[in-house]
């Protein structure tokens, strides 16, 4: 069973496929409630140098998505086109500009902003 720190903890730096996609879609809807209550109880606490970096990361890469997709949401996309993108963004090249993105994030996150 996943947990509300496990699943703050787990990477999402890897492409996933459409099967893939469907059942994270499907158990992320069942641990809604779950998920909730754990961020509602991490709130008031200042994050760890870990987590502010995974944080950052995931910014960074929301942001980098964002430019990729020319500001479209990612819903009214379809599953390949998201695919694309993050097959783009999981490049050697890309990866080392999410990272100084990122590190430029860092203060940010770690006040919890």
């Amino acid at each position: 069973m996943l947990k509300f720190k496990d699943f703050i903890e787990e990477d999402e730096l890897s492409e996933i496929s459409l099967t893939q996609r469907i059942a994270k879609s499907m158990s992320m809807r069942k641990l809604k409630g779950r998920l909730k209550a754990g961020a509602r109880r991490f709130k008031g606490r200042l994050p760890d140098r870990n987590r502010a970096l995974k944080r950052a990361n995931r910014t960074a890469r929301a942001s980098a998505f964002k430019i990729l997709s020319r500001g479209k949401n990612k819903s009214s996309m379809s599953a390949a086109q998201k695919s694309s993108i993050e097959k783009k963004l999981n490049k050697p090249a890309f990866q080392s500009r999410l990272k100084r993105v990122a590190k430029r994030l860092l203060p940010q996150k770690r006040m919890g902003k």
